[in-house]
C-alpha cells in the first residue's frame, strides 16, 4: 500500500509537448515553472490519498517571461567558476499564491527528501501547507519554524517524531535512488524493533539470547569489521550497532 508519484516519467512525457522548459539547461534542478507543477501535483495527491482534511492549494496566477535566470534555474552554472557566463536560455515564471482554506490546515506532513524539495519548502510548502511539517534534508538535518537553527535527526527520538505526522513523503531524484530514503527507512524499522525489544526484555524474555549474540559479535574478528562499518554508514556508536546486530540475529 505504499503509494508513489513517478514525476521523472511523467516529466519525460511532457518534455516534447511542455509549451515551457521543464528543466533549466544551466540548472541541475527542476525549472521553477516544472517545480511549481510538481509541488501542485504532489500536494494535490496527498490531498487524494489521505483522509485528514483538505490541506491549502496552490492558486496559478500570471505567467512571466524572462532572459534572465532566477533562483536556482542556474545553479549549475554558478558553481562551473567560468570565466565568461553562459548565455541565459528564455525561461517562463509562474506566479501563484498558496490558498488557505477556512478550516484546518488537514494532514501534517515530514518530507524526507534531497535538494529537490528546497524550492519547495522556501516557498512555504511545508510551513503553509503541510501543516507545520518539518524537511528532514537528506535525512541528516531536520529545518523547520520549531527550531531556528538546524537540528541534527540523530539528536531527536525518531519514533515521536514520525508519529506527529500523517503522512510521510520520501522525495528522491534519480541519482540518489541508490541511496533510496537515505536510511530513514532502517533506522525507523530498528527503532520500532529496538522498542518492541525492550518492551519484551523487561518481561524477561528474549534477553539472554541478545547476550549471546553481544558476546559472539566480539569474539568475532570478521564479524566486528562488519558491525564497525555499519556503524560509521549509520553515524551510530560500535555498541549500538553490536546491539542492533545481536537484536536481529533474535529474530532470525
Amino acid at each position: 500500500d505504499i503509494k508513489l508519484l513517478d514525476l521523472h516519467s511523467w516529466f519525460r512525457e511532457m518534455k516534447s509537448i511542455s509549451a515551457y522548459p521543464l528543466y533549466p539547461k544551466t540548472g541541475i534542478h527542476w525549472s521553477k515553472y516544472g517545480e511549481v507543477l510538481a509541488a501542485d501535483s504532489i500536494i494535490n495527491y496527498i490531498n487524494s490519498i489521505q483522509t485528514e482534511g483538505c490541506m491549502p492549494q496552490l492558486l496559478m496566477g500570471d505567467l512571466e517571461t524572462s532572459m534572465t535566470m532566477r533562483d536556482s534555474d542556474d545553479d549549475i552554472e554558478k558553481s562551473m567558476n567560468l570565466f565568461t557566463n553562459i548565455d541565459d536560455n528564455e525561461m517562463v515564471y509562474l506566479d501563484f499564491q498558496i490558498q488557505k482554506n477556512n478550516k484546518d490546515n488537514g494532514a501534517k506532513v515530514l518530507v524526507v527528501a534531497d535538494s529537490y524539495y528546497w524550492g519547495m519548502y522556501n516557498f512555504g510548502c511545508s510551513k503553509d501547507v503541510f501543516n507545520e511539517g518539518e524537511f528532514w534534508y537528506y535525512n541528516k538535518q531536520i529545518h523547520s519554524n520549531n527550531y531556528q537553527t538546524p537540528v541534527d535527526v540523530k539528536d531527536v527520538n525518531i519514533i515521536e517524531e514520525v508519529e506527529k505526522n500523517n503522512v510521510i513523503v520520501l522525495l528522491i531524484t534519480d541519482a540518489n535512488l541508490p541511496n533510496f530514503g537515505f536510511g530513514f527507512i532502517d533506522q525507523l524499522f530498528d527503532a520500532y524493533c529496538r522498542l518492541n525489544f525492550e518492551e519484551t526484555s523487561e518481561k524477561g524474555t528474549n534477553h539472554e539470547r541478545v547476550q549471546h549474540y553481544i558476546k559472539a559479535i566480539k569474539e568475532s574478528p570478521e564479524w566486528m569489521d562488519a558491525v564497525k562499518k555499519k556503524a560509521i554508514k549509520r553515524d551510530i556508536s560500535i555498541e549500538e550497532a553490536i546491539r542492533k546486530d545481536a537484536h536481529y540475529m533474535t529474530r532470525i
